[in-house]
């Protein structure tokens, strides 16, 4: 009976001291249905729903994307439907600096600063998955993402500020604006690499419902990726894109290979065939 007891004492601070380890990491990564997002540019991000992919819980942020935690590990998962695998986004239990995770994904610092008059811990990662991009992420405890900072090789620095939230009910800072009725589509939900089969004087072409950053991702069948590229429109429409023009993180062999085209609100997918 003592020694039962002792345990118990023994064991109760070590298991009070992860739930609150647990909790504090979650915070930078907020999770509720209809929290928002207002960035300072007028854009909003927002939790629309939910869903259930192979059993697991996911939230879906502005209609379509679909992502996770998972408690135990406190990693972020999104869900890539196109290769139906999760893809982690955040490592929310990374301590070291430097610290590497997911598809070149890093782990950089956490410090104090003000966010919406009150004092909350920053967790800064980075993100360098093309050769000639980076882009830096900071979240604040009890919000979120707070700021965005990309940098492109030849162009000018982009910052991204945020202007206020809404967390679990609770405004934070000032709201810019109102979500819209729905997410907007593009007209035509479609994708062409011309011509097909194709090497790499190959061009993309795809329609994007008004201007924005657009993602290009081209998968191997067995998933790995193996190229990256960002498109900027300054318009909705029709827009292209070379091949030649992609940052590839491995030498493409002959084959079939799946190509996707992300934005804020949408993604368009098609396969192609390569010839070396």
């Amino acid at each position: 009976m003592i020694k039962t007891i002792l345990q118990l004492v023994i064991t109760l601070p070590l298991v009070l001291f992860s739930q609150i380890d647990t909790t504090r990491a979650l915070s930078f990564y907020p999770l509720h249905i209809g929290d928002e997002w207002h960035w300072r540019s007028g854009g909003i991000h927002s939790i629309t729903g939910d869903t259930l992919i192979e059993g697991r819980h996911y939230y879906l942020k502005h209609g379509t994307q679909a992502v996770r935690i998972d408690r135990l590990e406190l990693n972020v998962y999104e869900w890539n439907p196109y290769i139906e695998i999760d893809e982690i986004i955040l490592d929310l239990s990374a301590t070291e600096p430097g610290a590497e995770f997911g598809d070149r994904w890093f782990f950089l610092d956490e410090s104090e600063s003000w966010v919406f008059d009150t004092l909350r811990s920053v967790r800064t990662y980075e993100n360098s998955w093309a050769p000639l991009y980076d882009a830096e992420y900071q979240y604040a405890s009890g919000i979120g993402l707070i700021r965005t900072h990309e940098t492109r090789h030849n162009a000018d620095d982009t910052v991204y500020r945020l202007s206020g939230a809404i967390i679990d009910g609770v405004v934070f800072g000032t709201l810019v604006g109102t979500l819209p009725e729905e997410v907007v589509k593009p007209e035509k939900m479609n994708i062409h690499i011309y011509p097909n089969p194709t090497n790499m004087d190959g061009v993309i072409t795809f329609s994007t419902p008004g201007a924005g950053k657009y993602q290009i991702a081209v998968y191997a069948l067995d998933g790995s990726i193996a190229g990256h590229a960002r498109v900027y429109s300054n318009q909705r429409g029709i827009q292209q894109f070379y091949l030649n023009s992609i940052e590839w993180t491995q030498a493409l062999d002959s084959g079939i290979y799946i190509i996707n085209v992300k934005g804020d609100s949408f993604r368009q997918t098609t396969r192609f065939a390569f010839i070396k």
